[in-house]
């Protein structure tokens, strides 16, 4: 595949995801919300790092990959 390609099917499927996110919303509410998710607040400041969520997204997207990368193989 050339670079214009792989830019190209990148760039669908960031729109797929993104379209998801949107027409999705109130199932995804979970996100956020796991365990090991940090979120701090305090009068000035508001921190928040969804590792717990990020972990089982990275997870779930490795399986599929690879799943997807057997079968092209």
């Amino acid at each position: 595949m050339n670079l214009g390609r792989i830019l190209i099917v990148t760039g669908v499927i960031i729109l797929l995801v993104g379209l998801a996110i949107v027409l999705f919303e109130e199932k995804l509410k979970w996100f956020g919300s796991m365990p090991f998710d940090l979120n701090y607040k305090n009068k000035s400041m508001h921190i928040f790092a969804p590792f717990g969520s990020m972990i089982i997204i990275s997870a779930v997207l490795t399986v599929v990959l690879n799943v997807i990368l057997k079968l092209f193989k």
